[in-house]
């Protein structure tokens, strides 16, 4: 138990991999947030579940798609401009959609900002993974990194639903996605800027 500790330790003991670590948690916390925020801005604004759902789903679907894309991306430009430029994406489409359900904008302008909001999903985990391989290539404790994102990835997705499940029944679920926003734009931007732990580009 004690050497288990150990080892979690000597991963953590690295300054930048923490730091880099803690920003791609950061980053990540909104995907655990977003889709049942959605839910409930949608249902809770148009007391319609089954719009909620198509929102959702076309979240969902859009992401799907784009994740691959920004992954070829990444191996053609680098992780950072296209953390920023994804991050970007996301936040301002977010914000688009909060106020077309708001405002009551018709259906297509409201999956058109869905539309952008699936597009601006990158995967801030991938990004950190990678930077946890190179960063201990051929050393034992990859493995141990490899745990120690997956336990953060637990955390997040008990934190970030319970979080916007708080904020928009007990306040408002408008603000629940704004933060969702400002959070995960301001954890892209921490892991973006840290490009001495970035790994080199693939392949082109």
């Amino acid at each position: 138990m004690k050497a288990g500790l150990r080892t979690y330790g000597e991963v953590l003991a690295d300054p930048a991999a923490r730091a880099f670590s803690l920003a791609g948690l950061v980053a990540r916390l909104p995907l655990a947030m977003t889709g049942i925020g959605i839910v409930l801005l949608v249902s809770l604004s148009t007391g319609s579940f089954a719009l909620a759902g198509v929102v959702t789903a076309t979240v969902t679907l859009t992401g799907a798609v784009s994740a691959p894309l920004w992954g070829r991306t990444v191996d053609r430009v680098g992780q950072a401009p296209v953390l920023v430029a994804a991050a970007l994406v996301w936040t301002v489409s977010l914000a688009l959609l909060v106020v077309a359900v708001e405002a009551g904008w018709p259906l297509p302008a409201v999956l058109a900002a869905a539309v952008g909001v699936g597009l601006g999903f990158s995967s801030a985990g991938s990004a950190v993974r990678a930077r946890w391989s190179h960063r201990l290539q051929g050393s034992p404790l990859l493995d141990t990194a490899f745990a120690v994102e997956a336990v953060l990835d637990e955390v997040i997705f008990i934190v970030g639903p319970v979080l916007v499940t708080f904020l928009a029944t007990t306040v408002d679920p408008a603000l629940a996605l704004g933060v969702a926003g400002v959070v995960g734009l301001a954890g892209a931007l921490a892991l973006a800027a840290q490009r001495g732990t970035e790994p080199p580009r693939g392949p082109r």
